[in-house]
């Protein structure tokens, strides 16, 4: 997987074509698209062997940017993760994690200087936020089910329905 990198487009696709099939937290922690040398960005986003992961937070990445991970990769190259930590839930306040302290203020997770250190939303928030934007819920599922069984190598016991398989359910309706 790559990720939280300043590696060049050239050293992603080298890495590739060696087996990297995955985009940690695509655009957190990464050289930002530039036009000339797109980096990480550029590799993960227009290589169909990548599968990018998505933190669907709407502050990791605004909406603008996951409609267009959405638009470039598909469902069946996104897997949707949370990226949330130990004061996920719990509201406002400061908490010691990893010996290290972390703030979250309005439902966002940071560090002592202010930048985002995690996510305080779940799995099912994010999935409501990609819902809320359109993408229809059987892409919204393969996202956040089957894609992230594939990536843990666990695809033939859990992350869809099939005899045999693993029974974890969310019932949803239409909200």
């Amino acid at each position: 997987s790559m990720g939280h990198t300043e590696a060049t487009y050239d050293q992603c696709e080298a890495a590739i074509d060696v087996g990297a099939e995955r985009a940690t937290h695509i655009f957190n922690a990464m050289k930002p698209l530039y036009h000339r040398e797109t980096g990480v960005l550029g590799a993960a986003l227009t290589d169909d062997r990548v599968t990018c992961e998505m933190i669907c937070d709407l502050v990791h990445l605004d909406e603008a940017i996951l409609r267009l991970v959405y638009r470039l990769k598909g469902a069946e190259r996104i897997t949707l993760i949370s990226d949330s930590g130990r004061m996920s839930g719990l509201g406002d306040g400061e908490y010691i994690v990893a010996d290290r302290r972390r703030i979250v203020k309005n439902g966002v997770c940071l560090n002592e200087e202010g930048r985002i250190a995690g996510s305080c939303v779940s799995m099912l928030a994010g999935a409501k936020n990609l819902l809320k934007m359109g993408i229809p819920l059987e892409e919204v599922s393969l996202m956040g089910a089957k894609n992230p069984a594939k990536a843990l190598g666990i695809a033939i016991k859990v992350g869809s329905l099939g005899v045999g398989m693993a029974a974890d359910l969310v019932v949803c309706d239409d909200k």
